[in-house]
C-alpha cells in the first residue's frame, strides 16, 4: 500500500523522467552538479516554513527531510553557479500534481545579471523542446526587510533582463517562500504551477517540478519527441525501453554500443524497419507512436 502523498515512478513516467534528468544535465552542462543531504538540521527551514506543519521531522525533533534547497544552499557559501536534482518532502495535503515526496531540479547562483539572463535562456531552450504550452510570469518583489517593516509586497524598482519580452508581467504575482526579492518568476502550463524562482539577497535560483513536468508529458502522445529527438545511444535505449514497456517485438542487430543498428518493430501487423539507428531519429517519430497507440 502506497504512503498518502507519494508515488512509485514506473513503466512510461520513468522513462520520461530518466530522459528529462538526461536533457537536463545536457543543456546545463556548463553548471556544477551537487548532491544535497536529505537530512538536515531544522532550524534551517524555520524561518521560510514557520507553521512547521509542512515539515517531516525525524525521531530526532532537531532533524528533518529537506523539504527544499534553497535555503541550505545560503548556509554553505557557494560562489560558483550548482545544479541538482533531488527528492524534497513536504507534510501537505496531497491533491492534483502535488505530493509529499517529489523530484525537484533546481539552481543557484550568485546574483549576477549576466549569469541570470545566461541560465533563464537555457531554461526557455529546455522548454520549447519538451513540447508543452506554457507561460513564464514575472514580478518585483521587495526585500523581506521592507515587507516587514513598511508592509509593501511589490516593488517599483524593475531591473532589464534581455529575457522579458519572452515573459509575461503579472503585477500581483508573489513567491510563498519568504526570502525572495527583486526580481521573481513562475512557470505554468494551464492551470498548472511546475517551477519558479527568483532573486533572494546575492543569490538567485529557480526550481522545477520534475513529477509535475512527466504529469503535463504523459498526457500526450508526442512525449516519444522528449526522447527522439537528439543522436545519441541513451535515446536509442530509452526508445528500447519504451517499445518493450508497451509489449511491441523488435528486433536489434549489431551491438548496441555502435550507431550502426538494424532496428524492426512489429506490432498488429504493422511493422516498422531501420536502416541504421541514426535514420530512426529522424524519420520515424510518428510510426512509432502509431506502435505505442
Amino acid at each position: 500500500m502506497m504512503v498518502k502523498g507519494s508515488k512509485h515512478i514506473l513503466n512510461k513516467e520513468s522513462v520520461i523522467l530518466d530522459s528529462l534528468m538526461n536533457d537536463l544535465k545536457s543543456q546545463f552542462n556548463f553548471v556544477r552538479r551537487i548532491f544535497f543531504a536529505t537530512i538536515n538540521e531544522k532550524t534551517i527551514f524555520e524561518k521560510d516554513f514557520p507553521t512547521q506543519h509542512q515539515l517531516y521531522t525525524l525521531k530526532n525533533p532537531n532533524h528533518i527531510l529537506a523539504p527544499e534547497y534553497t535555503a541550505l544552499f545560503q548556509t554553505m557559501k557557494i560562489s560558483d553557479p550548482i545544479y541538482y536534482i533531488q527528492r524534497c518532502y513536504r507534510y501537505e495535503n496531497p491533491q492534483a500534481l502535488r505530493f509529499r515526496e517529489f523530484f525537484q531540479f533546481g539552481i543557484e547562483s550568485l546574483n549576477i545579471k549576466e549569469v541570470i539572463e545566461l541560465l533563464i535562456e537555457n531554461l526557455i531552450t529546455f522548454l520549447n523542446n519538451l513540447n508543452i504550452e506554457y507561460i513564464i510570469y514575472y514580478n518585483f518583489l521587495t526585500s523581506p526587510e521592507e515587507r516587514k517593516n513598511t508592509g509593501k509586497v511589490f516593488s517599483e524598482k524593475t531591473e532589464e533582463f534581455s529575457f522579458l519580452h519572452k515573459l509575461t508581467k503579472d503585477d500581483n504575482l508573489f513567491r510563498g517562500l519568504g526570502y525572495y526579492s527583486g526580481f521573481i518568476f513562475q512557470l505554468h502550463s494551464g492551470n498548472n504551477e511546475f517551477g519558479g524562482g527568483g532573486m533572494y539577497g546575492e543569490y538567485f535560483g529557480f526550481g522545477l517540478g520534475l513529477d509535475r513536468i512527466i504529469a503535463l508529458l504523459n498526457t500526450k502522445n508526442d512525449y516519444i519527441n522528449l526522447i527522439v529527438r537528439k543522436n545519441k545511444m541513451q535515446d536509442l535505449k530509452s526508445i528500447i525501453d519504451l517499445l518493450e514497456i508497451n509489449k511491441i517485438k523488435y528486433f536489434l542487430s549489431s551491438s548496441i554500443k555502435e550507431f550502426e543498428n538494424n532496428l524492426i518493430c512489429e506490432k498488429n501487423g504493422f511493422k516498422l524497419e531501420s536502416a541504421n539507428g541514426k535514420s530512426l531519429f529522424r524519420k520515424t517519430i510518428h510510426d512509432i507512436i502509431t506502435l505505442i497507440k
